[in-house]
Formats: C-alpha cells, structure tokens, sequence
C-alpha cells in the first residue's frame, strides 16, 4: 500500500540553499509536487513512498542536508474522493 505525505522544509540557508535542497528532492522518483515559497517553511513537496520505512529513510537523508533547520509531515489521517463532473455543451 502507498504512503502519500505532504511534507514541508524549512531553511535550505538562505537563496542559493534552498535550491540546492530543491534540487536533492527533486532526485527522488516518490516527489510528485515540489514548490519553494515565502515564510518560515519555504520548500513544500509531496512524497509518495510504498511504505513509513522507505519514507523515513527519504526523510532523514532530506533533513540532513546542511542549511536544513526542520520539517513538518502533513499526513492525511483519512483519504477523501470528491467527483465532480462538469457538463459542458
């Protein structure tokens, strides 16, 4: 079963880091989204990993990269589906 998170970092040191911290998560084949944004948590992404072991060790690799200064997971506890259809003539 696939683990689906959405994770936010924050630091990367500075411009020049937080690319080069982009760029480490970018190499990871589970990263579906990666944006880099303004504030305190200023690098968000969603990793999907087969399960919490291989999460984890993707994890601890990212949070150790220097400049990184801590990360929050952003879990779903539950799994919503909304359809919506639009009927276009």
């Amino acid at each position: 079963m696939s683990c689906r998170r959405n994770i936010i970092v924050t630091g990367g040191a500075g411009f020049i880091g937080s690319h080069v911290v982009r760029l480490f998560v970018n190499k990871y084949p589970g990263i579906t989204h990666n944006y880099e944004r303004e504030g305190e948590y200023n690098l968000w992404f969603t990793l999907l990993t087969p399960d919490d072991e291989v999460r984890q060790k993707i994890m601890d690799e990212i949070t150790s990269l220097p400049g990184v200064e801590k990360y929050m997971d952003l879990s779903a506890r539950r799994k919503y589906k909304i359809n919506v259809q639009f009927m276009l003539k």
